[in-house]
């Protein structure tokens, strides 16, 4: 099951990087969950995990609100 998370929360931040790549901005939360097959309570649970990992920072309040923190990998 702890697999089957860390999974996800790597296709979400997989998604992301792809989709700020292609697009110049980041994805909203509703493109991630259709993407990945989330809900939206799941797609914010990925995002808060993503952001305690160091790899994204949200920001409150904005459209899009998403940045991407670790452009190395």
């Amino acid at each position: 099951m702890i697999d089957d998370i860390q999974e996800t929360t790597g296709a979400v931040h997989a998604f992301i990087r792809r989709y700020c790549a292609q697009n110049g901005l980041p994805p909203s939360q509703r493109e991630i969950g259709a993407a990945c097959y989330l809900s939206q309570p799941g797609v914010i649970r990925h995002l808060d995990r993503l952001a305690m990992q160091g790899k994204i920072e949200r920001i409150p309040g904005k459209s899009r609100g998403i940045r991407l923190l670790d452009d190395q990998d």
